[in-house]
């Protein structure tokens, strides 16, 4: 697409996280970006993390307290903890020495993230 900040290359994740009923976007490349849908047909950037290429991206509840958390991974996978104020806290949740490359949750209401990946990485 031209003009998007986005690369087409990008992994992408879509979720409502601000529950306002539209849905909005994570997508990682060499950089990773959070985007809010606005309504009227544009996007507006929320996190902006550089850099930060994560491979694996997935969304859910991580805590059930109704705000859409997100995870991602390469070699460690952070939890993004949706404060629902617009802000996000982020913690390791484990390291792994794997190549991390797609992530899935469980459903949007449990704990369970699965993560896959190949190789091990180096260093």
């Amino acid at each position: 697409m031209p003009g998007s900040p986005v690369p087409a290359s990008a992994r992408t994740c879509w979720m409502d996280f601000d529950n306002d009923g539209r849905l909005d976007f994570f997508a990682s490349s060499l950089e990773s970006r959070l985007f809010r849908n606005t309504g009227d047909g544009t996007f507006s950037e929320v996190l902006h993390r550089h850099p930060s290429a994560w491979q694996a991206i997935a969304a859910g509840d991580w805590n059930r307290d109704g705000w859409i958390d997100f995870v991602t991974g390469d070699h460690e996978v952070l939890l993004f903890q949706n404060l629902g104020n617009g802000l996000f806290t982020n913690s390791v949740l484990i390291s792994s020495p794997f190549d991390l490359e797609d992530a899935a949750w469980g459903d949007s209401t449990t704990t369970e993230i699965w993560m896959s990946g190949t190789g091990v990485r180096n260093g």
